[in-house]
């Protein structure tokens, strides 16, 4: 499955929450490493669903040195998303039964 970019950083936010956070350098390095590999520190679409997405209990804006978290809203997001995929694979395969 070919995911775009918001539900990367999302699944990425989730999988770090048990962790106590991530800084948003370690989510760059994340996404270079996995499908996106010119991607900057800098780019625009990254930042806006970065500070759509994530929170940090010490900072509003992106900073370097704070840890962040996945917001509530956007885990339930993901969780939609994924219970969609899974409607729609049983819904392919009972299809291919039928």
């Amino acid at each position: 499955m070919n995911e775009d970019i918001y539900i990367k950083m999302l699944r990425f936010g989730r999988s770090k929450v048990e962790d106590g956070g991530f800084k948003y350098y370690d989510l760059i390095s994340h996404l270079k490493e996995n499908g996106y590999p010119d991607m900057t520190e800098s780019n625009a679409v990254v930042k806006a669903f970065f500070l759509k997405a994530f929170f940090s209990p010490s900072s509003q804006e992106i900073h370097h040195s704070a840890f962040y978290f996945i917001t509530p809203e956007a885990y339930i997001q993901l969780l939609d998303y994924d219970s969609a995929q899974q409607s729609r694979k049983a819904a392919k395969q009972a299809n291919v039964l039928a």
